[in-house]
């Protein structure tokens, strides 16, 4: 998913353009920026932003990039956590919250794939990809002190058990938590859930809890094991190892769960399953033990996989209990698609709602990728990395069965709208979208950007 910026650049059609970056520049379409990362010296501010907006009730968003900074992951820094603060003038103060690998040898975490989620006094959770002590990631947290500064605290560092069995390497989308669904904030003492791609006793990923204990620390416990030792929802136990053609059940996890309001797990994975390219699945508790079904196994359309491949958002629920998201690639055009999942079990029906790439040049979107912004009437709301009238990405509404690109990137010239956005977006009272583009092609935006959609 993630891509360099100068590869972007060639694919937008040569040499870079120089013009002057004014902060809020305005495209068609009620496209604002409201701003453009590597402003300061060595991108400082943060570069390169890979995932959306959280916003709390003042009207302030935060997010984390996944380069700047001032950390030895890279050329570009490890990363940081930011916040947007709106003023009086309608422009944003970006604000630094912290510099990932800011410890000695990384104990505190870099490279932060995933945004944040914010509870009700303020402060701030995610997920890091690499640090953390042991070099597999953590899961920390931002306090919001009562003079308006942060302590950052490491909450638990993945491979810090013998043979890595808590699992490693946090990746897209980050936390969940009980009513993160309907839009309530995190109470700040219920479990914390999420997924790492790696470890775990089969080595190929878990999904994890977090819960505070009595004495101030967070303690880790492993809900399930992919390809590992494991009960299946038919009370049947059984050890599954891999084997070269990937688990049954499904293995490396990338993405973020849904909770729902009964306390079931919904998440996919990015390998195993009957065909090899995962599963979407559904985790349940039966007594004291977690217990997983596979609801359906993604690429069952055949070689040419017509039904999907590559879940790479993740799941989000409508009233009915009727589960939606996309995949990135497949579909009749190849070019990615948005899917309805009914759970039933192993009976769950499964459909392809709109296959992306579908008009000429791709002008409708290519490789959708992020979270999924759902209304009360059902429509979707999302972005893809490549398409659209330009080749750098769309926001696109799909309603109706058919999808509507609400603004395509790289419409200004010189990539100043930004490129490649891959976070997904969020909405406000007013109905605006706020959201991230990871790149765009001049100097001024070529390490991303936040922007504002107004429809």
């Amino acid at each position: 998913m993630f891509k360099d910026h100068q590869a972007i650049c060639a694919i937008a059609g040569g040499a870079m353009v120089a013009v002057l970056c004014t902060g809020g520049a305005s495209a068609g379409g009620g496209y604002k920026q409201v701003h453009s990362f590597c402003r300061q010296v060595a991108c400082r501010d943060g570069a390169m932003p890979q995932t959306g907006l959280v916003a709390d009730s003042k009207g302030n968003f935060y997010g984390t990039t996944f380069g700047g900074g001032q950390g030895g992951c890279g050329a570009y820094g490890c990363g940081t956590a930011f916040e947007l603060s709106p003023k009086r003038d309608g422009k944003y103060k970006i604000s630094l919250l912290y510099r990932f690998c800011n410890q000695g040898n990384c104990d505190d975490g870099g490279l932060p794939m995933s945004g944040l989620i914010v509870d009700k006094a303020g402060n701030l959770y995610g997920t890091a990809n690499v640090g953390g002590g042991y070099g597999a990631g953590s899961v920390f947290e931002l306090v919001l002190n009562s003079d308006g500064t942060r302590t950052y605290t490491v909450l638990h560092q993945f491979w810090s058990e013998s043979n890595c069995t808590d699992g490693a390497g946090p990746e897209y989308d980050g936390l969940t938590y009980k009513g993160q669904a309907s839009g309530a904030r995190y109470d700040g003492t219920s479990p914390l859930y999420g997924t790492v791609i790696a470890g775990g006793s089969g080595g190929v990923g878990v999904v994890y809890e977090l819960k505070p204990g009595s004495n101030g620390t967070w303690n880790e416990n492993v809900l399930y094991n992919f390809c590992g030792p494991t009960r299946m929802a038919n009370g049947e136990r059984r050890s599954n190892p891999p084997s070269g053609g990937g688990c049954a059940e499904g293995d490396l996890p990338q993405h973020a769960l849904l909770l729902d309001s009964a306390g079931n797990l919904y998440g996919t994975t990015e390998g195993g399953g009957s065909n090899d390219t995962g599963v979407i699945f559904e985790l349940s508790k039966i007594g004291k033990t977690w217990s997983e079904t596979v609801l359906y196994n993604i690429c069952a359309g055949g070689g040419s996989c017509t039904d999907g491949v590559n879940a790479s958002s993740p799941l989000v629920m409508d009233a009915g209990g009727n589960l939606y998201s996309v995949m990135a690639n497949g579909g009749s055009s190849e070019g990615g698609l948005v899917f309805k999942l009914t759970p039933n079990g192993t009976n769950s029906t499964y459909s392809v709602l709109y296959d992306f790439c579908a008009q000429t040049g791709c002008t409708d979107g290519e490789e959708p990728w992020g979270p999924l912004l759902m209304d009360s009437t059902g429509n979707v709301i999302g972005t893809t990395e490549i398409g659209g009238a330009y080749g750098l990405g769309t926001v696109y509404e799909f309603s109706g069965g058919s999808v509507s690109v609400l603004h395509s990137f790289c419409s200004q010239s010189g990539c100043t709208d930004g490129a490649v956005p891959s976070g997904g977006v969020i909405q406000d009272a007013s109905g605006n979208l706020y959201g991230t583009a990871s790149d765009g092609c001049d100097p001024c935006t070529a390490y991303g950007s936040v922007f504002r959609l107004t429809r």
